[in-house]
């Protein structure tokens, strides 16, 4: 799969555009995941676009760092959320947002995200999403609540 270009649009104008070329595939392989393995990483982004200020993809991001070292016993694992503002070219209107995920040792991606509104501060918006990461690890699941339902295919993935 590849992405050619990539502009996101924010609610209410939209305005989001992506091309995508895919190709068929001949087949699957078979996939596993009844082992959550321990956390390895957590990674994350950060973002603002349009006239928001980069000030609050920091503070959503040191509140979601604050939180998952404060919610887990992670002393030796790598947290780097990655803060930006996006070029006016790449995106459409005003917006913000985090999207976090958490590596296990079993290769299992468990993610969060969190939507910025004119109402909720970022550092809130940042603490939620950690807070929703944080029960996805500490729940004996392979998988987060938004890839649950898109296992469906019982004669490929074993969950």
């Amino acid at each position: 799969m590849t992405f050619f270009s990539f502009i996101r649009g924010y609610y209410p104008k939209g305005g989001g555009e992506i091309q995508v070329d895919v190709k068929p595939s001949k087949g699957f392989q078979g996939v596993d995941l009844t082992e959550p393995g321990s956390v390895s990483s957590i990674r994350g982004r950060a973002f603002v676009a349009g006239v928001l200020p980069i000030k609050m993809a920091h503070q959503m991001a040191d509140a979601a760092e604050l939180e998952l070292k404060n919610s887990l016993a992670l002393s030796s694992t790598s947290i780097e959320i990655k803060r930006y503002k996006e070029k006016p070219s790449d995106a459409f209107g005003n917006g913000s947002g985090i999207n976090i995920w958490a590596e296990t040792t079993t290769g299992c991606i468990l993610g969060s995200s969190g939507l910025g509104k004119r109402q909720i501060q970022p550092a809130d918006v940042g603490r939620k999403a950690a807070q929703d990461l944080v029960a996805a690890i500490q729940g004996p699941s392979c998988v987060d609540s938004y890839a649950q339902d898109q296992a469906s295919c019982r004669d490929y993935i074993e969950i």
